[in-house]
């Protein structure tokens, strides 16, 4: 009979264990320990202010609140909203886009498109890039003139510039005035001083570029024939008009014609 009695408690404390091992709510759990990751809990919890949290008790994000998935960077740190980017403008040939020039072969001939130059003014402070005039939609045309103190034609040039600037500007004339040499022929230098100061006789309201001994110009023609005039349209940087040596007596016309 005590045989029974103890079978029958043996069976029951088996028993009685299996339930205990099978109910969710006796499992094992980390809750409260020190965490880093939320790998260290057990299923159930996530590492929270540095401690094992039962998921229901830690407290719910600005973006869960508002229904949305919270957002997680692969550090752990905090992320930031993104910028919303709008949808490039559409490209086509009338339209390219605003960073481009046109393409290679450029050249220094007529009819090849200009090489991209960039020049600095007078003082070496300020720069006139190519590609930015390209750009420009209020430019039409560039009149890119190289002068030198020294040159003749180049003052009897310049004391026209300022009143056919004037004439032209509001129909997209844009003029690249460029010094590259002082009063001494041959000397291939101009100071700054010299560069900035030329102009002013003349009443130049457009900026004077300074290319000391045609270190950027001479690939364009012979440094030592000036004046050198060159028309631009920009529509396609090509070189309408080349001539150096001698003042173009129709220059005007041609420049008129394509502002029209």
């Amino acid at each position: 009979m005590m045989r029974r009695i103890t079978t029958w408690c043996l069976a029951f404390g088996l028993l009685a264990a299996f339930w205990a091992c099978s109910d969710p709510s006796t499992k094992s759990t980390t809750e409260g320990l020190a965490c880093a990751q939320d790998y260290s809990c057990s299923e159930g919890e996530v590492c929270y202010d540095g401690k094992c949290t039962k998921k229901e008790n830690v407290p719910a994000t600005k973006e869960e609140k508002a229904g949305e998935e919270p957002k997680t960077t692969t550090d752990g740190g905090e992320t930031k909203d993104e910028p919303t980017s709008t949808p490039d403008k559409t490209v086509t040939p009338d339209n390219p886009p605003a960073s481009t020039y046109p393409a290679e072969p450029h050249g220094i001939n007529v009819g090849d498109v200009m090489i991209p130059i960039t020049l600095k003014t007078c003082n070496g402070v300020n720069q006139i890039d190519f590609t930015d005039l390209y750009k420009d939609k209020d430019i039409k045309v560039i009149q890119l003139t190289v002068h030198t103190i020294w040159c003749p034609s180049c003052r009897t040039q310049a004391q026209t510039l300022e009143a056919f600037y004037q004439k032209y500007k509001s129909k997209g004339l844009a003029i690249v005035y460029i010094m590259t040499e002082n009063g001494t022929p041959g000397s291939g230098k101009i100071s700054a001083a010299e560069c900035a100061s030329h102009g002013k006789p003349y009443g130049f309201t457009f900026p004077s570029y300074r290319d000391e001994g045609s270190a950027i110009m001479r690939k364009f023609f012979d440094r030592n024939a000036v004046p050198l005039n060159m028309i631009i349209t920009t529509k396609d940087m090509k070189i309408r008009y080349k001539q150096s040596g001698a003042l173009p007596a129709r220059l005007e016309g041609i420049v008129a014609s394509y502002l029209e």
